[in-house]
C-alpha cells in the first residue's frame, strides 16, 4: 500500500554476481559460446548471447522480481498479523485486577462478587474536560462525572483556576464518596496522569480520615487497548 501511494520505494537490483566473475549473466553466455573461428560459428555465438541476454533481462529476472515484491507484501502483511496478534495477547493475558478489604465488614467493601471501579480520562488538552465514571462488576457504567478544570493546578497563581480546579476536586470527592468504589483507576494518557493520582491518593486518605474509608488503591493505566 505505502509502495502503490509512493511513500515508499523498493527497488530489487537486477544485477547478479557470478560464480567466478562479477556478472552472472556473462557466466551463463559462456555455457552456449562456441569456441571455433569460423564466421557463421561466431554469428551464432553473438545470436545465442543476445537470446540469453534477452531471455535473462526480458523474462526472467523481471518475472523474477514481481514474485519477490509479492512475497515481500505477503510476508510483511503475516508479520503484521502476528505482531499485532501477540501485542494483544500480552494486553489481555493480565489477571483481572483484584483487592480485598479483610477488615471492613460494611457490605459496600465486599468484593465477593466482583469490584466496582471508578475509571477517570482525559486528553491533554485544558480546553477539553475529563471525565470519570463508575464501572459496576458486570462491566456497565452505572454514573459519571464531567470534571472540565481538573488539568489545572491547585497551586496555580491565578486565583480563579485555583478555585475552578478545587471546585472539580471537590465534586470527584463526592462522587467517590457516594458511588464507593472498590478501585480507581487513571488512563495513562500523558505525564497529567502522575498529577491526577496524586490529587485523587489526597482525597482518598481525606476520606480514610474523615469517612473510614479503607485505602483504596489508584493506578494509573495503559490506555492503548481501549483506544483501539
Amino acid at each position: 500500500m505505502a509502495n502503490e501511494d509512493k511513500l515508499l520505494k523498493v527497488v530489487i537490483s537486477d544485477h547478479i554476481s557470478g560464480h567466478t566473475t562479477t556478472s552472472y549473466i556473462e557466466e551463463v553466455k559462456q555455457l552456449y559460446y562456441r569456441d571455433e573461428f569460423m564466421q557463421h560459428v561466431q554469428e551464432w555465438n553473438n545470436i545465442r548471447q543476445l537470446c540469453v541476454e534477452m531471455a535473462l533481462k526480458k523474462m526472467l529476472v523481471p518475472e523474477l522480481i514481481k514474485d519477490l515484491h509479492s512475497r515481500l507484501l505477503e510476508e510483511s502483511k503475516e508479520f503484521v498479523l502476528r505482531s499485532c496478534a501477540r501485542r494483544i495477547y500480552n494486553w489481555i493475558k493480565v489477571a483481572p485486577f483484584n483487592v480485598e478489604f479483610g477488615d471492613e465488614d460494611d457490605d459496600d467493601w465486599d468484593t465477593s462478587k466482583g469490584i466496582r471501579v471508578m475509571a477517570l480520562a482525559f486528553v491533554p488538552d485544558l480546553s477539553i474536560a475529563s471525565f470519570t465514571c463508575m464501572i459496576s462488576p458486570d462491566g456497565e457504567c452505572t454514573d459519571y462525572l464531567r470534571l472540565p478544570h481538573l488539568l489545572k493546578r491547585k497551586n496555580s497563581f491565578r486565583q480563579e483556576e485555583k478555585l475552578l480546579k478545587e471546585a472539580d476536586l471537590l465534586a470527584l470527592k463526592n462522587f467517590i464518596s457516594s458511588k464507593r468504589p472498590h478501585a480507581i483507576v487513571i488512563g495513562g494518557e500523558s505525564r497529567e496522569a502522575l498529577m491526577i493520582a496524586a490529587d485523587i491518593k489526597e482525597i482518598v486518605n481525606n476520606l480514610v480520615e474523615d469517612e473510614q474509608f479503607p485505602q483504596l488503591p489508584v493506578e494509573i493505566m495503559d490506555n492503548e487497548l481501549a483506544k483501539i
